[in-house]
């Protein structure tokens, strides 16, 4: 079921790596909240009959756009204040929220243009900014 617990499920190793912070930890740290938010978050449907599941196709759009991608860097923004909240972090939460406010400012651009605009990377970090919002924010 996606996001069954509010916690991801592997905080323990998350939460000790959360706590020093160098740019290789931090860099860790941040892949592994994305792999944490990508298990607990993408469900893969079983039959295309019937669902569609919810944000399947999310990785590979997100290795086909770049790590420096709208869709990339609000996957990462969205999985790192999740963890951030359930850690106490506020100093990494502080941090998710400005790269927040960027990303809004660059998303804006990308759907303001005809072509890029309504693309299926569009409509999933819109998705993601959704989920963001509503949980995270």
């Amino acid at each position: 079921m996606i996001g069954q617990s509010s916690q991801p499920k592997d905080l323990a190793s998350l939460r000790s790596q959360g706590a020093s912070s160098n740019s290789s930890s931090d860099k860790e740290f941040e892949e592994r909240a994305v792999e944490s938010f990508f298990k607990d978050f993408v469900e893969v449907s079983s039959d295309r009959a019937i669902s569609r599941g919810f944000l399947d196709g999310l990785e590979l759009l997100v290795q086909y756009a770049g790590p420096h991608s709208d869709i990339a860097r609000a996957v990462r923004i969205t999985a790192i204040s999740r963890v951030a909240i359930q850690m106490g972090r506020l100093d990494i939460l502080k941090k998710s929220r400005l790269a927040y406010g960027e990303l809004l400012l660059s998303f804006q651009s990308a759907i303001a243009d005809p072509l890029r605009g309504n693309s299926m990377q569009s409509l999933m970090t819109a998705a993601l900014l959704g989920i963001y919002e509503v949980g995270y924010h």
